[in-house]
């Protein structure tokens, strides 16, 4: 067996690939499920954006918990005029046993994936989606 290693070690390479990608995906899908079913709803304040590369945007924010204040960030799509949204208030669900496991949910898709309902009164934030 050893032998076979040292011979074929590059065909080892797509297998440590792949499990390295489910890996990832299942400890992804695990944060978001929990964000899903245990999540407490919060609001928080963006206190940063950077621009990322391509299409997606940095936003740092912060929110209080029982436990005090909470400095985290997401990337989120590409936004038109994304400096409006500097020192606005929106909703963030957090984890209550792990507040940095957190999302801030500006657009309709954010709201998807944990499992909200977009509010009417976030409305105006899609004409700002680039499309």
């Amino acid at each position: 067996m050893l032998e076979y290693l040292k011979t074929n070690w590059l065909k080892l390479i797509p297998l440590l690939l792949i499990v390295l990608v489910v890996f990832f995906c299942s400890r992804t899908n695990k944060r978001v499920d929990k964000l899903r079913h245990d999540g407490k709803l919060t609001f928080g304040r963006i206190t940063k954006i950077e621009k990322g590369n391509k299409a997606k945007i940095f936003f740092n924010y912060e929110f209080q918990t029982a436990s005090g204040t909470v400095v985290s960030n997401n990337e989120s799509e590409l936004l038109n005029n994304y400096n409006y949204f500097l020192n606005r208030y929106f909703p963030v669900i957090y984890d209550i046993e792990d507040p940095n496991n957190s999302e801030l949910l500006i657009i309709p898709h954010q709201f998807e994936v944990v499992g909200q309902v977009f509010p009417d009164s976030l409305a105006w934030v899609k004409a700002y989606i680039v499309k």
